[in-house]
Protein backbone atom coordinates (compact mmCIF):
# COMPACT_ATOMS: atom_id res chain seq x y z
CA UNK A 1 0.00 0.00 0.00
CA UNK A 2 1.64 3.33 -1.19
CA UNK A 3 -1.07 5.29 -1.11
CA UNK A 4 -0.96 7.41 2.76
CA UNK A 5 -3.95 6.94 4.90
CA UNK A 6 -4.86 9.59 7.62
CA UNK A 7 -7.59 8.00 10.56
CA UNK A 8 -6.60 10.79 12.81
CA UNK A 9 -7.67 10.19 16.00
CA UNK A 10 -7.96 12.87 18.77
CA UNK A 11 -8.75 12.31 22.16
CA UNK A 12 -11.03 15.04 23.33
CA UNK A 13 -11.35 13.55 27.13
CA UNK A 14 -10.23 10.67 29.50
CA UNK A 15 -11.32 9.91 32.68
CA UNK A 16 -12.09 7.54 35.20
CA UNK A 17 -13.95 8.33 38.35
CA UNK A 18 -16.79 6.99 40.94
CA UNK A 19 -20.44 8.08 39.37
CA UNK A 20 -23.80 7.72 41.22
CA UNK A 21 -25.53 9.94 38.78
CA UNK A 22 -25.43 9.20 35.21
CA UNK A 23 -28.70 9.74 33.39
CA UNK A 24 -29.31 10.72 29.66
CA UNK A 25 -32.46 10.42 27.78
CA UNK A 26 -31.10 10.10 23.85
CA UNK A 27 -28.28 11.85 23.69
CA UNK A 28 -26.63 12.05 20.43
CA UNK A 29 -22.85 13.58 20.77
CA UNK A 30 -20.72 15.02 18.42
CA UNK A 31 -17.46 12.36 19.25
CA UNK A 32 -17.03 8.67 19.63
CA UNK A 33 -17.63 6.82 23.01
CA UNK A 34 -15.93 4.34 24.44
CA UNK A 35 -16.99 3.64 27.69
CA UNK A 36 -15.62 0.89 30.63
CA UNK A 37 -17.04 0.23 33.99
CA UNK A 38 -15.69 -1.14 36.81
CA UNK A 39 -18.93 -2.84 38.19
CA UNK A 40 -22.27 -3.63 37.42
CA UNK A 41 -24.92 -1.12 37.75
CA UNK A 42 -25.08 1.07 34.79
CA UNK A 43 -27.47 0.58 31.57
CA UNK A 44 -27.88 1.78 28.01
CA UNK A 45 -30.53 2.32 26.35
CA UNK A 46 -31.49 2.37 22.37
CA UNK A 47 -34.49 1.80 20.26
CA UNK A 48 -36.30 0.51 23.19
CA UNK A 49 -33.82 -2.16 24.04
CA UNK A 50 -31.86 -1.72 27.79
CA UNK A 51 -28.23 -2.72 27.91
CA UNK A 52 -26.46 -3.80 31.11
CA UNK A 53 -22.75 -2.62 31.20
CA UNK A 54 -20.94 -5.25 32.69
CA UNK A 55 -17.15 -4.99 32.93
CA UNK A 56 -17.03 -7.86 31.49
CA UNK A 57 -17.49 -5.82 28.01
CA UNK A 58 -16.38 -2.79 26.81
CA UNK A 59 -18.11 -0.06 24.92
CA UNK A 60 -18.22 1.69 21.92
CA UNK A 61 -20.73 4.21 20.51
CA UNK A 62 -19.94 6.37 17.54
CA UNK A 63 -20.80 10.33 16.80
CA UNK A 64 -24.11 10.78 15.93
CA UNK A 65 -25.43 7.87 17.24
CA UNK A 66 -28.82 8.25 19.85
CA UNK A 67 -28.09 6.21 23.19
CA UNK A 68 -29.54 7.14 26.82
CA UNK A 69 -28.24 5.97 30.02
CA UNK A 70 -29.42 5.04 33.66
CA UNK A 71 -27.75 4.17 36.84
CA UNK A 72 -29.17 1.43 39.55
CA UNK A 73 -26.40 1.40 41.79
CA UNK A 74 -22.82 3.62 41.85
CA UNK A 75 -20.14 2.43 39.67
CA UNK A 76 -16.44 3.63 38.45
CA UNK A 77 -16.90 5.04 34.91
CA UNK A 78 -14.14 5.38 32.54
CA UNK A 79 -14.85 6.93 29.12
CA UNK A 80 -12.49 8.41 25.90
CA UNK A 81 -14.24 10.89 24.02
CA UNK A 82 -12.36 10.94 20.76
CA UNK A 83 -12.86 12.08 16.87
CA UNK A 84 -11.67 10.35 14.12
CA UNK A 85 -11.56 11.22 10.01
CA UNK A 86 -13.19 7.35 9.70
CA UNK A 87 -17.27 7.48 9.63
CA UNK A 88 -19.66 4.85 9.99
CA UNK A 89 -22.62 4.55 7.69
CA UNK A 90 -25.44 6.99 8.50
CA UNK A 91 -27.57 3.29 8.36
CA UNK A 92 -25.80 1.49 11.00
CA UNK A 93 -27.04 3.68 14.28
CA UNK A 94 -25.95 1.36 16.98
CA UNK A 95 -23.49 1.21 19.57
CA UNK A 96 -20.88 -1.70 19.77
CA UNK A 97 -20.44 -4.00 22.75
CA UNK A 98 -17.14 -5.98 22.39
CA UNK A 99 -15.88 -8.95 25.18
CA UNK A 100 -13.15 -6.73 27.18
CA UNK A 101 -9.43 -8.30 26.40
CA UNK A 102 -6.60 -8.48 28.85
CA UNK A 103 -4.77 -6.08 26.37
CA UNK A 104 -7.45 -3.58 26.94
CA UNK A 105 -7.47 -4.04 30.51
CA UNK A 106 -4.44 -3.33 30.82
CA UNK A 107 -4.02 -0.31 28.57
CA UNK A 108 -6.88 1.21 31.19
CA UNK A 109 -5.20 0.51 34.51
CA UNK A 110 -2.11 2.22 33.12
CA UNK A 111 -4.26 4.79 32.08
CA UNK A 112 -5.01 5.42 35.50
CA UNK A 113 -2.34 5.39 37.21
CA UNK A 114 -1.47 7.98 34.77
CA UNK A 115 -4.39 10.04 35.47
CA UNK A 116 -3.10 9.72 39.19
CA UNK A 117 -0.02 11.23 38.86
CA UNK A 118 0.40 14.70 40.92
CA UNK A 119 1.98 15.69 37.29
CA UNK A 120 -0.25 14.73 34.43
CA UNK A 121 1.96 13.08 31.29
CA UNK A 122 -0.32 14.30 28.86
CA UNK A 123 1.04 12.94 25.97
CA UNK A 124 1.34 9.68 27.90
CA UNK A 125 -1.91 9.38 28.16
CA UNK A 126 -3.00 10.65 24.99
CA UNK A 127 -0.29 7.96 23.39
CA UNK A 128 -2.32 4.92 25.78
CA UNK A 129 -5.72 6.42 24.93
CA UNK A 130 -4.95 6.15 20.96
CA UNK A 131 -4.11 2.62 21.21
CA UNK A 132 -6.92 1.64 23.45
CA UNK A 133 -8.95 3.28 20.98
CA UNK A 134 -7.35 1.62 17.69
CA UNK A 135 -7.58 -2.03 19.27
CA UNK A 136 -11.40 -1.45 20.14
CA UNK A 137 -11.87 0.40 16.42
CA UNK A 138 -10.23 -2.47 14.75
CA UNK A 139 -13.18 -4.84 16.19
CA UNK A 140 -15.81 -2.91 14.20
CA UNK A 141 -16.84 -4.57 10.81
CA UNK A 142 -15.06 -3.23 7.74
CA UNK A 143 -18.19 -2.84 6.36
CA UNK A 144 -19.93 -0.16 8.71
CA UNK A 145 -17.35 2.05 8.01
CA UNK A 146 -18.34 4.70 4.98
CA UNK A 147 -16.11 4.29 1.99
CA UNK A 148 -13.99 6.59 0.82
CA UNK A 149 -14.33 8.89 -1.90
CA UNK A 150 -13.06 7.33 -4.94
CA UNK A 151 -13.97 10.31 -7.11
CA UNK A 152 -11.01 13.02 -7.18
CA UNK A 153 -13.11 15.77 -7.46
CA UNK A 154 -15.29 15.49 -4.80
CA UNK A 155 -12.87 14.20 -2.38
CA UNK A 156 -11.17 17.64 -3.74
CA UNK A 157 -14.32 19.74 -2.88
CA UNK A 158 -14.85 18.24 0.45
CA UNK A 159 -11.15 18.65 1.70
CA UNK A 160 -12.09 22.66 0.84
CA UNK A 161 -15.45 22.46 2.49
CA UNK A 162 -13.89 20.49 5.67
CA UNK A 163 -11.27 23.74 5.66
CA UNK A 164 -13.71 26.46 4.95
CA UNK A 165 -17.45 25.55 5.79
CA UNK A 166 -17.23 28.54 8.05
CA UNK A 167 -17.11 30.61 5.47
CA UNK A 168 -20.11 31.22 2.64
CA UNK A 169 -19.22 29.08 -0.22
CA UNK A 170 -21.64 28.85 -3.32
CA UNK A 171 -22.20 25.74 -5.28
CA UNK A 172 -21.25 28.11 -8.08
CA UNK A 173 -17.42 28.14 -6.27
CA UNK A 174 -17.51 24.16 -6.05
CA UNK A 175 -18.32 23.53 -9.33
CA UNK A 176 -15.93 25.98 -10.86
CA UNK A 177 -12.92 24.33 -8.70
CA UNK A 178 -12.73 21.08 -10.31
CA UNK A 179 -13.98 22.66 -13.92
CA UNK A 180 -17.50 21.80 -13.81
CA UNK A 181 -21.37 23.30 -14.90
CA UNK A 182 -22.85 23.59 -11.65
CA UNK A 183 -25.94 21.66 -11.93
CA UNK A 184 -23.55 18.63 -12.87
CA UNK A 185 -21.66 19.32 -10.16
CA UNK A 186 -24.49 19.56 -7.62
CA UNK A 187 -25.82 15.86 -9.46
CA UNK A 188 -23.05 14.32 -9.26
CA UNK A 189 -21.84 15.76 -5.62
CA UNK A 190 -25.62 14.23 -4.50
CA UNK A 191 -24.77 10.59 -5.91
CA UNK A 192 -21.37 10.23 -4.43
CA UNK A 193 -22.25 11.59 -0.69
CA UNK A 194 -26.28 11.12 -0.75
CA UNK A 195 -26.68 14.88 0.37
CA UNK A 196 -26.35 17.91 -1.68
CA UNK A 197 -23.88 20.42 -1.62
CA UNK A 198 -25.38 23.13 1.02
CA UNK A 199 -26.82 20.20 2.98
CA UNK A 200 -23.29 18.31 3.60
CA UNK A 201 -21.56 22.16 4.76
CA UNK A 202 -24.16 22.98 7.03
CA UNK A 203 -24.14 19.08 8.22
CA UNK A 204 -20.04 20.58 9.19
CA UNK A 205 -21.07 23.36 10.61
CA UNK A 206 -23.31 22.01 13.05
CA UNK A 207 -20.75 19.40 13.87
CA UNK A 208 -18.31 21.90 14.21
CA UNK A 209 -20.18 23.93 16.41
CA UNK A 210 -21.51 20.59 18.94
CA UNK A 211 -17.57 19.67 19.23
CA UNK A 212 -17.53 23.67 20.40
CA UNK A 213 -20.46 23.41 23.06
CA UNK A 214 -18.49 20.89 24.10
CA UNK A 215 -15.43 21.64 25.04
CA UNK A 216 -14.80 25.36 24.76
CA UNK A 217 -16.21 27.96 26.84
CA UNK A 218 -17.01 30.23 24.00
CA UNK A 219 -20.66 31.60 24.18
CA UNK A 220 -23.32 30.48 21.36
CA UNK A 221 -23.61 34.01 19.93
CA UNK A 222 -19.59 33.45 19.42
CA UNK A 223 -19.75 30.09 18.11
CA UNK A 224 -22.66 30.29 15.79
CA UNK A 225 -20.30 33.36 14.27
CA UNK A 226 -17.22 30.85 14.41
CA UNK A 227 -18.87 27.93 12.71
CA UNK A 228 -20.73 30.48 9.69
CA UNK A 229 -24.21 30.94 10.64
CA UNK A 230 -25.92 34.36 10.31
CA UNK A 231 -26.56 34.84 13.92
CA UNK A 232 -27.48 33.13 17.10
CA UNK A 233 -31.19 32.89 16.62
CA UNK A 234 -31.04 30.93 13.13
CA UNK A 235 -28.35 29.22 14.45
CA UNK A 236 -30.65 27.68 17.34
CA UNK A 237 -33.26 26.83 15.28
CA UNK A 238 -31.37 24.94 12.93
CA UNK A 239 -29.61 23.24 15.93
CA UNK A 240 -32.46 22.52 17.65
CA UNK A 241 -34.29 20.79 14.63
CA UNK A 242 -31.18 18.62 13.98
CA UNK A 243 -30.44 17.44 17.75
CA UNK A 244 -33.84 17.71 19.23
CA UNK A 245 -32.61 20.64 21.57
CA UNK A 246 -31.60 24.38 22.03
CA UNK A 247 -28.03 25.17 21.93
CA UNK A 248 -27.82 25.32 26.08
CA UNK A 249 -29.75 22.61 26.71
CA UNK A 250 -27.38 20.14 24.42
CA UNK A 251 -24.30 21.94 26.17
CA UNK A 252 -25.97 21.20 29.84
CA UNK A 253 -26.35 17.35 28.71
CA UNK A 254 -23.55 16.67 27.04
CA UNK A 255 -21.48 18.08 30.21
CA UNK A 256 -22.65 14.61 32.33
CA UNK A 257 -20.40 11.98 30.24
Amino acid sequence: MKTPIDIHIRILTCSYHPIAEWKHSTLKAPYWRLYWNESRGAFLKQNNQTTAMRPSHLFLIPPETRVGSFLKQPTRHFYIHFTTKLQIEASVNKFYRFAMEPSWKASISEIEKSLKRKKREIQEIAVKSNALVSGAMSKIPMHHFQRAYHDERISKVISFIEDQSAQRISNDTLASMIGMNTNAFIRLFKETTGQPPQAFINGKRLKNAALLLAYSDKSINEIAEETGFCDRYYFTHVFRKHHGAGPAAYRKELSNP
